[in-house]
């Protein structure tokens, strides 16, 4: 599957900021069990729809190397529990705990494609309207927060081809070389990369002090207007977020409400091709 685009960003910034509350809320209320399953497999649709399914298939291993680690991790450290499965040195190892890691590592998941779908909704315009009036700084250092992955992963390749270019990173490395020589490859690119992230840091903080960002109350570079479709699915989400306090499964829909916006809006657009 494709990259689709995203219709959903084109909301207000209001009402965005409203659901993504709401989706974080219902990720931090998620017991254990079936729960974290509608909520993993709900912001897995979502992923799969909005970075297409290479993206999401990549990103899927570190997901399951998180909830395999975590799980590990905590019954290695946490004895907790009734049902013991294993002894090593007369401690306990339960499968509580094994049970308490997965479903940890498994919410932190979620949590993480809940970044990548915010991400994708919400720029630094947004983020901006949003806190620029009243909190600039807040506003400021949120919006290259998010900005900060995208700019780390475009600065990275540029450092691997300049390297590679000059000669000191070897292109293609044989495996035969060893551990040692990946970690050496490695930690000569982090820290060129850290030395530029931190320099841009400083620059872009001069900038805006020069430039007398916050001094003063700030007009707004774009300016949105809330129409009846924010206020539709603001009630919507709202609805929807009050039944899944209740009754769990409606957590599902409420995280796939990006998805489906969108699919209506695709509908929508080929309809009126159609007729046209």
């Amino acid at each position: 599957m494709n990259k689709k685009i995203n219709y959903f960003s084109d909301f207000h910034p209001v009402t965005l900021l409203f659901y993504f509350t709401l989706t974080i809320i219902i990720i931090f209320m998620c017991d254990y069990g079936a729960v974290l399953i509608y909520a993993f497999v709900s912001f897995s649709l979502c992923s799969v729809y909005i970075e297409g399914i290479k993206a999401y298939i990549k990103a899927l291993v570190y997901y399951v190397i998180l909830i395999v680690t975590a799980g590990i991790f905590n019954c290695l450290f946490n004895h907790s529990g009734e049902k013991v499965f294993l002894y090593i040195n007369d401690t306990p190892l339960t499968l509580d705990s094994l049970f308490y890691g997965i479903c940890t590592g498994a919410m932190v998941s979620c949590l993480l494609m809940w970044f990548k779908l915010f991400n994708n909704s919400m720029d630094n315009g947004k983020i901006n309207y949003i806190l620029g009036r009243h909190l600039p700084v807040t506003g400021l250092i949120i919006s290259m927060c998010f900005g900060f992955t995208k700019r780390f992963r475009y600065k990275l390749d540029i450092i691997k081809q300049s390297l590679y270019t000059i000669g000191q990173l070897p292109q293609g490395s044989p495996l035969y070389k060893g551990i040692s020589h990946k970690i050496k490859n490695g930690a000569a690119v982090l820290n060129v990369l850290m030395s530029v992230m931190l320099k841009d840091s400083v620059l872009t903080a001069d900038s805006m002090t020069a430039r007398g960002y916050g001094l003063k109350r700030r007009r707004l570079y774009k300016r949105y207007s809330i129409c009846i479709e924010d206020i539709i699915f603001i009630i919507t989400a709202l609805l929807l977020f009050i039944s899944a306090v209740f009754f769990r499964l409606f957590i599902m829909p409420l995280i796939l409400a990006p998805v489906i916006y969108n699919i209506f809006k695709e509908i929508s657009w080929k309809y009126y091709q159609w007729k046209i």
